[in-house]
């Protein structure tokens, strides 16, 4: 076995045959989608492979006698995942098959409608049915902080065009930031021990707090008021909105 090159260019990743008896540096397991157990009644929305954090989900509210219902969206019963799993849940767990996207649409509609307080909706799967959900659950009244949400992949269209400067205000050090260049990959060549896992805007893992500037967000992993905030950004897509980020750094 070997561990290939990584794809984003990462310095740090070198093409080296692994050995029985080698020590890996790993990190501890870290929960981007939690599930909160105060929950009055909690909403499951999945589509297609979308379904395998919220299965874990079902299970553990079904075995603490919580409300829950389980709505999943594939092509076809041959598209189905996880039978074996799903089964066993019954009338809570409802098919929703071959629809198009409009009446997939219909009937986010029609189970977001009932929103009141301590409900919570999870949504996993392609990322224009996440953005479908969300959308259609805040014009039915579900505050942000109750829709959560899981992307597999970062789908949105990356523009590393941008040519700016990011200050690290504790280094008292000032980076260019050219087209092609991620603050990411400057900030680890100018000795900053950056931590980073998908690489993607997808998983938070190379957060950091911004103390001037406007960031250009380019992740799917804040939400829109973490967003509006501009107190933070990934620096493995995000760039400047402007000519100049202060981090805290």
């Amino acid at each position: 076995m070997k561990l290939e090159p990584d794809s984003r260019g990462g310095s740090e990743h070198m093409h080296k045959a692994l050995q029985e008896g080698d020590t890996l540096a790993i990190s501890q397991p870290h929960n981007n989608f939690p599930l909160r157990r105060d929950a009055a009644r909690t909403l499951l929305i999945a589509g297609g492979i979308g379904l395998t954090p919220l299965v874990a989900m079902a299970q553990t509210l079904a075995r603490q006698g919580l409300a829950w219902e389980f709505h999943y969206f594939a092509h076809s019963e041959a598209h189905v995942a996880f039978r074996e799993l799903l089964d066993p849940h019954g009338g809570r767990v409802s098919k929703h098959l071959g629809l198009t996207p409009d009446e997939t649409a219909a009937e986010l509609t029609r189970l977001t409608e009932q929103y009141a307080p301590a409900h919570h909706l999870y949504v996993c799967g392609p990322g224009p049915m996440i953005e479908a959900t969300r959308s259609i659950a805040a014009e039915a009244g579900w505050p942000e902080s109750a829709v959560h949400f899981e992307y597999f992949k970062n789908e949105s269209a990356q523009d590393d065009s941008s040519d700016f400067e990011v200050v690290l205000a504790r280094r008292k050090q000032t980076l260019r930031i050219g087209p092609g260049s991620s603050i990411l990959e400057s900030l680890r060549d100018a000795g900053v021990d950056m931590p980073s896992s998908c690489e993607q805007g997808v998983c938070g893992t190379c957060i950091v707090t911004v103390l001037e500037g406007t960031p250009d967000h380019q992740d799917v992993y804040f939400s829109d008021s973490e967003r509006e905030a501009g107190d933070r950004m990934l620096t493995c897509v995000s760039r400047a909105a402007g000519k100049r980020l202060v981090l805290d750094l």
